[in-house]
């Protein structure tokens, strides 16, 4: 057995010759590259299109999205409050800017504010135009330019001097205790720009108009300097007051009602059996004594309950039983007192007697009145005898 030294290089052992000795040799297999080339080429037109076909559904895409916006359409204005043109220009302003690719040119633009005009403000522009037409052809400047259509309808139909009106509403503002506080926020800033005042006049003239429950709250907080900390101040105080009303109503609600029959005096529909009687069988009352604390002349429902009656300041009176005797009448020892004292009978109070005690009318004595005179007939007197022996 050789030994192949190892400085020695080997030759190169080819694939298509057999390794047994004695086999038939085979030609070579020509390698064909075409394919691979076509199939390089098909990939690299393949990622073409497919970047292509990328960018296609990205525009596409991005198309929809800034379509899909929709935007509200301006409302009509007809030139009757002047107020309303600020707010007309602003909605057509920001249909036209979310829907710019409809609106190519300047020309475009005007023709859709005007198409949102009526009344008034239509028929001037309409004969603008018209005259336009008739005569040569040669448009305003205004039709060309969408800021000089804004230019010439306020020139026209909006406010005459709107600073002195921004002064006068803000003169005129007030807050409504029923309101909240980002309306007047609104109402008042919207104004504000208009005025050229400086931020001392304007938080003076904001807190102004606050209502006084929320005057009362900045006195003990602190007036802040400047507008804006003021309006912050104030929506928060608004906030918290309106939180609390809705706290207030909904435990009114979750309440129970009262009951009807809380806080009336328990019946006194058997009022004579709790009354002491004589040996009669009679009542106190109806033997012709009656507390001072009643009023012949007062109704029954008047009386007042037993716990208002042991609450009043005073010392308690004795009871009906301890001044009435067997007989229903006073005591002797309590008519002597009330003799001594010159005190009423009746009800033991001072300044009156039994027979001027209170409600009590003394009794007119009848008046008779002959219904015809009789007169009584005259009865002969009868006649005297003489002596015996006269005939």
């Amino acid at each position: 057995m050789s030994v192949i030294p190892e400085d020695v290089d080997a030759p190169p052992i080819n694939p298509a010759v057999p390794s047994h000795p004695g086999t038939p040799e085979e030609p070579d297999i020509p390698i064909n590259n075409d394919e691979d080339d076509d199939d390089h080429a098909n990939t690299q037109s393949l990622a073409q299109s497919l970047a292509l076909l990328a960018n296609k559904i990205g525009s596409i895409s991005g198309s929809k999205s800034k379509n899909a916006i929709k935007p509200r359409v301006p409302d009509t204005f007809d030139g009757t409050d002047p107020q309303k043109l600020q707010t007309f220009t602003f909605q057509c302003s920001m249909y036209l800017s979310a829907r710019a690719s409809d609106f190519p040119d300047e020309e475009s633009k005007v023709t859709f504010a005007l198409s949102y005009l009526k009344g008034t403000p239509l028929d001037w522009f309409q004969a603008e135009l018209d005259h336009a037409v008739n005569h040569g052809g040669i448009f305003p400047s205004w039709f060309s330019s969408y800021a000089l259509f804004v230019a010439e309808i306020r020139t026209n139909f909006g406010p005459r001097d709107p600073v002195t009106d921004a002064m006068n509403a803000l003169e005129n503002l007030r807050y409504k205790d029923s309101s909240k506080a980002i309306r007047y926020n609104v109402e008042f800033t919207r104004h504000a720009r208009l005025t050229g005042w400086n931020e001392q006049a304007l938080a003076r003239q904001y807190y102004k108009g606050l209502p006084d429950r929320l005057k009362d709250e900045i006195a003990r907080i602190g007036k802040p300097a400047g507008l804006k900390p003021m309006q912050n101040l104030v929506t928060t105080l608004d906030q918290r007051y309106w939180e609390r009303q809705s706290e207030i109503t909904r435990d009114r609600k979750a309440a129970p009602a009262p009951s009807t029959n809380s806080g009336k005096p328990a019946s006194h529909g058997n009022q004579s059996s709790h009354r002491p009687a004589n040996h009669y069988g009679q009542s106190a009352t109806t033997s012709g004594y009656k507390p001072s604390s009643q009023n012949s002349s007062a109704k029954p429902n008047s009386r007042k309950p037993p716990s208002s009656i042991a609450s009043s300041s005073g010392p308690p009176k004795p009871s009906i039983s301890d001044l009435l005797g067997p007989d229903g009448k006073l005591k002797p020892e309590e008519r002597k007192r009330r003799m001594d004292n010159n005190l009423c009978l009746r009800c033991g109070e001072a300044g009156h007697t039994a027979s001027t005690h209170p409600g009590t009318q003394a009794k007119p004595k009848p008046k008779g009145r002959a219904s015809a005179i009789v007169t009584a007939p005259t009865v002969p007197a009868p006649a005297t005898s003489s002596g015996p022996g006269k005939g």
